[in-house]
């Protein structure tokens, strides 16, 4: 699979060679590139009404309430985009929306010219420009909250914001120039968000000057989509978004014959990106969610259409589902594994309308590597080191063996997030590190490493122990750091909720071992002394930590979703050790 796909990697690589020569001096020229009715005559007001009396967009469930906040902020052209709060008096600046960034200067370049820096600081506050600003913002999610807003309220306000707004994305981002034709995921993402907006608004009193500019918009995007697939040597969640939002416009221009290669295309990527187990092979949850969203997108609209979707691809998306569910405790937290950028393809669609009542205690998922429990009490991950060559690494995180915990719906061991990417590789890397997870380790190397790429070995999915006893649960595994076993079990009682951790090296060695355990900001710790510390939420004792181990209490990250950072503790300590069992135990206080 990797060999087939390097050929198409290469083919692409030429197609879009190609396309650069043809087009490019056209492009900055401001020529019509690719204009599907030059003008509103009846050949288009045919194919416009044809649009209008043709039902083939499923309706979805979104958060009202949300959508009609982000809409009403959108009328006053204001916008929160990944922990950044956007203001415009009158003009939308789409390709720099933060005035701290500097890719105004792209705006008049041919998008394969385009080229981003990532930036190195080591100083928290000293961030590069973030590329994924102006690309979350033009993605257009707002212009569905508006549809939303205008459907549940009828205010004209609404519609008036879609189309100022969308006729100002079009005129300030000419096809083929500046940042946001840069990525083909974002352009399908706009496209998707195109879509569902023009099906919301289509039977509305707009002008048909307007559909013609936004309906010769979505054939550039998708010219542009067809000419730039990312296809890479590793195909991931980038592949699907350009297939499924390839797939929505050949659904818009009704163009069949193309609709059946790409059909088979987005099967046989949920084949390969979404394992057996159900998990997405990115090795992260975050990442899992926002691909699932994506072939969730693509069951809908083939449902709509009446297109039939084999059993084993529906008996494997409810799979998905429901690992969706486990990942989330009953107070709806989502428990990050690797890296998460906050992504979504459309802003408000409810996810809760598809989540599967789940009872059992305890769910292994071999394939991505994860154990969970799961009661009304309690929440706990267990990192399994699983990892085929077939994956890429882009998005793990050096976490194997590593834990979280939540208790009564309160995070209290948690993995850290990602925070950014190419804005700062230092806070990149370090959120990733294995010094940032709650784990056991000798060497960490992941501040040398590319931020797209993490050195991982193959590691067989069947090295997992676990034992389901009668009044506790036990799960073992091990992986190798520098070149020595490390080995975890996790114990976890059933009629109390505690946990015992015993972690070993099988070999005798004298070097010199870190542990780590982080914790949510809402975590306060005492130290009661010096093997023994109480975790605090709202001043109220909940978990007990005792080890043989001496921790210290140290400052940390944590970023719960992309672009926040938040400062928080964790308990550290560095030993050596020879044949010798480190016990970790963590208990809930008595009420």
């Amino acid at each position: 699979m990797i060999l087939q796909n390097i050929f198409k990697y290469n083919f692409i690589k030429i197609k879009k060679y190609i396309f650069y020569k043809k087009y490019k001096n056209k492009a900055i020229k401001h020529k019509q590139l690719f204009v599907l009715f030059e003008k509103n005559n009846n050949a288009f007001e045919i194919f416009l009404n044809t649009l209008k009396n043709k039902n083939f967009i499923p309706k979805l469930n979104f958060d009202i309430d949300k959508s009609i906040k982000i809409a009403n902020e959108a009328t006053q052209n204001r916008f929160y985009i990944l922990n950044k709060k956007l203001s415009f008096d009158k003009n939308i600046n789409w390709s720099n929306p933060d005035w701290s960034q500097d890719f105004s200067n792209f705006k008049y370049s041919f998008y394969q010219d385009i080229k981003l820096k990532t930036y190195t600081n080591n100083n928290i506050n000293n961030l590069g420009p973030d590329i994924k600003i102006p690309w979350e913002f033009s993605r257009l999610y707002h212009i569905v909250d508006l549809a939303i807003a205008h459907k549940k309220t009828n205010d004209k306000k609404y519609l008036n914001i879609f189309v100022s707004h969308t006729k100002s994305w079009i005129e300030s981002n000419p096809f083929l120039l500046g940042v946001n034709w840069l990525n083909p995921m974002e352009v399908a993402i706009r496209a998707i968000n195109l879509i569902y907006a023009f099906n919301y608004f289509k039977n509305e009193n707009i002008s048909n000057n307007f559909w013609l500019k936004l309906i010769n918009s979505l054939y550039q995007h998708k010219i542009y989509i067809q000419n730039n697939w990312e296809i890479f040597y590793k195909n991931n969640n980038h592949y699907i978004a350009d297939l499924v939002g390839y797939f929505y416009l050949l659904i818009f221009f009704d163009l069949k014959r193309a609709q059946n290669k790409i059909f088979k295309k987005i099967l046989k990527e949920f084949e390969t990106q979404i394992m057996p187990d159900g998990t997405c092979y990115e090795g992260s949850t975050s990442y899992h969610k926002l691909t699932i969203e994506l072939f969730l997108l693509f069951y809908y609209l083939c449902k709509k259409n009446n297109l039939s979707l084999p059993n084993k691809f529906k008996t494997k998306l409810n799979k998905s589902i429901n690992f969706i569910t486990y990942c989330t405790d009953f107070n709806n937290n989502f428990v990050q594994i690797g890296d998460n950028d906050s992504g979504k393809i459309l802003h408000s669609f409810d996810f809760s309308q598809n989540k599967k009542n789940t009872n059992k205690l305890i769910s292994h998922y071999k394939n991505f590597g994860l154990t969970i429990i799961k009661n009304n009490k309690i929440h706990i991950t267990y990192r399994h080191p699983t990892y085929k060559k077939i994956q890429p690494t882009g998005h793990f995180h050096n976490d194997s063996l590593s834990i979280t915990l939540s208790y009564n719906n309160i995070p209290i061991i948690i993995d850290p997030g990602t925070y950014v990417y190419t804005s700062n590789k230092f806070y990149r890397n370090k959120l990733r590190s294995f010094n940032n997870h709650n784990t056991f380790f000798i060497k960490d190397s992941t501040s040398e490493q590319d931020i797209f790429k993490l050195n991982k070995q193959v590691h067989k999915d069947n090295t997992a122990i676990i034992k389901r006893y009668k009044n506790k649960i036990l799960i073992n595994n091990y992986y190798i750091n520098d070149h020595i076993k490390l080995f975890r079990t996790l114990i976890f009682n059933k009629i109390n909720n505690n946990l015992l951790i015993k972690d070993f090296v099988k070999n005798s060695t004298n070097k010199i071992f870190h542990w780590n355990f982080i914790f949510h900001p809402n975590i306060k710790i005492k130290k009661l002394n010096k093997n023994k510390f109480e975790l605090l939420h709202e001043n109220k004792t909940i978990f007990i930590l005792k080890s043989n181990l001496y921790f210290s209490i140290q400052d940390a990250f944590y970023s719960q979703e992309y672009g926040v950072l938040e400062k928080c503790t964790k308990l550290k300590t560095l030993k050596k050790i020879k044949n010798q069992k480190i016990i970790i135990k963590l208990y809930a206080a008595k009420t």
